[in-house]
């Protein structure tokens, strides 16, 4: 009676569990061009929501076409997902990201997959930036 049991068990825990398959860090990546601070508003982020899913690759390109720098950080979001890389200029970052600074007119594009689900928050942490509407949420599905 007892193995039954641990069976029904196994396979309750089993159907409730999500497998991954394949290399996931290989496939084609989907791309959100994300602006931090623009030419006609200095003090946003835009898109303020990002939709995600858990298990995509995602290609973010984040870019700073205002005046001034500015940083993106979600420090609950980045332990959430495995990042690939950062690019930029030339140079790959590899390892757990917790902020991400782009001077005027600079460009990273970051490739990470969402490995569990939920609502974070996202701003721009330099003083007064965040105050001044510099903030998103994230939500992954």
């Amino acid at each position: 009676m007892k193995e039954v049991a641990l069976i029904v068990a196994a396979v309750l825990v089993s159907a409730t569990v999500v497998w991954a398959t394949g290399d996931l860090s290989r496939q084609t990546p989907l791309e959100l061009k994300v602006l931090l601070g623009s030419r006609d508003a200095e003090m946003v982020i835009l898109p303020k929501t990002w939709n995600l899913e858990t298990g995509k690759l995602y290609k973010v390109m984040l870019v700073n076409e205002g005046k001034v720098k500015h940083e993106w950080v979600a420090p609950e979001f980045t332990l959430t997902i495995w990042t690939r890389k950062v690019e930029t200029a030339g140079v790959e970052v590899k390892g757990v990201i917790n902020e991400i600074e782009l001077l005027p007119g600079a460009k990273a594009d970051w490739y990470f997959v969402p490995i569990r689900t939920g609502e974070f928050e996202m701003a721009c942490e330099i003083e007064g930036h965040k105050e001044a509407g510099m903030v998103g949420r994230i939500i992954v599905k």
